[in-house]
């Protein structure tokens, strides 16, 4: 149970463990299939010899966020439902997604332009930006106030918590950069330069992406809640009412 007025990184951690594990195939097999796409796309473009000129890496970047748009929304639904205790199907999770895919889309971009020129200048910026912009993605599913409103939305809801969500983020980049060196390493036996290099590079960044990609929307969704309690006392069954 959230406590109001507390926002704990193992509370935040553990409710988004216990979302994964309860919906693991679920969530993992809807990431692994709405992203196929955008890993086909790059597979081809860089087999027929493109995909190392800056418009070539801007496609791929652009499908890659599209498509992550949807898998966010669709996770992000599907961790409320669990959260309120109920199981939302794979169709209304999809159906969700979908209708939500454009204005997701433009937060995403709109995060990483300012995230990007954050790093750019001298990184501790983009770092403070990535944390303040923690929970824009939930608050446009389940608030749906506008573009730019998600974004104001989310500074002023991890407004004090910004240091454990700091170190909600780092703990998770940590994990995700020894998870992907341990499955490269052993699952990439040969040269990358090769076509089976190639093949099983991307078949693993897929994998590992797929899953990073749920378990970060269920973290953003989970910290939405528990800022949500903290700051406003709003229990679950009032924020999922948007759903109904």
């Amino acid at each position: 149970m959230v406590e109001p007025g507390r926002f704990s990184i193992g509370d935040v951690l553990s409710d988004s463990f216990g979302v994964l594990g309860r919906n693991f195939a679920p969530f993992f097999l809807l990431s692994l299939i709405i992203s196929a796409p955008g890993i086909i796309y790059t597979y081809m473009l860089i087999n027929s010899g493109g995909g190392g000129s800056t418009f070539d890496q801007l496609k791929i970047t652009l499908i890659e966020m599209l498509l992550g748009s949807i898998v966010t929304a669709v996770v992000v639904f599907g961790t409320v439902q669990d959260l309120r205790g109920q199981r939302a199907s794979l169709g209304a999770c999809i159906s969700r997604g979908v209708t939500l895919v454009f204005p997701i889309f433009a937060v995403i971009l709109l995060q990483a332009i300012l995230i990007g020129i954050g790093l750019i200048a001298l990184i501790i910026p983009g770092l403070i930006i990535m944390t303040v912009l923690w929970v824009a993605i939930p608050a446009a599913v389940i608030e749906r106030p506008g573009v730019i409103a998600s974004l104001g939305r989310s500074a002023t809801l991890t407004k004090g918590a910004r240091w454990p969500i700091f170190g909600i983020l780092f703990l998770v980049a940590i994990a995700a950069i020894a998870i992907g060196w341990v499955l490269e390493k052993t699952l990439i036996p040969v040269p990358l330069y090769s076509v089976d290099g190639l093949t099983n590079f991307l078949l693993v960044s897929w994998v590992v992406d797929a899953l990073f990609s749920a378990f970060t929307a269920i973290l953003a969704a989970v910290g939405y809640y528990h800022l949500r309690m903290q700051k406003e006392g709003v229990e679950i069954e009032t924020l999922a009412a948007v759903f109904d």
